[in-house]
């Protein structure tokens, strides 16, 4: 049987950036629980950060930095999927338009 998302390069998973605080940090624990962590391990987020050198042996061993081409990715996707935050959404609507329509 063939994986396709048997490597990182291929999966089709959608988050693979690093935006996360440090791993293992207090601040980490506050968005991941520690009871989730043998599940987070699975994701590409977690493998893909192991494969870049930011995590080495189950420890935080890189700077607490973001690909920008990634978080754009990111960014881009969540606004296709999602679409604008409510502010901007509604600074762009029809009712609050100027007349020129600018």
């Amino acid at each position: 049987m063939i994986d396709l998302d048997d490597t990182l390069d291929n999966a089709d998973w959608l988050k693979r950036a690093w935006d996360l605080p440090p791993y293992g940090s207090k601040e980490f624990f506050n968005v991941v629980p520690i009871a989730d962590l043998p599940a987070f391990r699975q994701l590409p987020v977690y493998r893909n950060a192991v494969a870049r050198g930011l995590i080495h042996d189950d420890e935080w061993v890189g700077d607490w930095t973001v690909d920008p081409h990634e978080k754009f990715a990111d960014l881009l996707l969540d606004l296709a999927l999602h679409g604008p935050p409510a502010d901007v959404a509604k600074a762009y609507s029809p009712e609050t338009r100027p007349a020129d329509g600018y």
